[in-house]
């Protein structure tokens, strides 16, 4: 997992900006990935990847 390859910084690494977004992009990713392989409906997908921008957003925005 990404947090294990960067050596266990734990909290460290979710107040960086930018490995943060990468950790939720690959978090939601793996996941619209599976609903893909399950062919769980376009409209879920959608969702997912709706959330997916929405918490990218929120994660580059906090604390401004």
């Amino acid at each position: 997992m990404d947090d294990e390859k960067m050596g266990w910084q734990g909290m460290a690494n979710l107040m960086d900006t930018k490995i943060a977004v990468s950790f939720e992009k690959h978090a939601y990713d793996a996941e619209i990935k599976l609903a893909k392989l399950h062919n769980v409906p376009d409209s879920y997908i959608i969702r997912l990847e709706k959330l997916r921008d929405k918490e990218v957003e929120r994660i580059k925005n906090r604390g401004t």
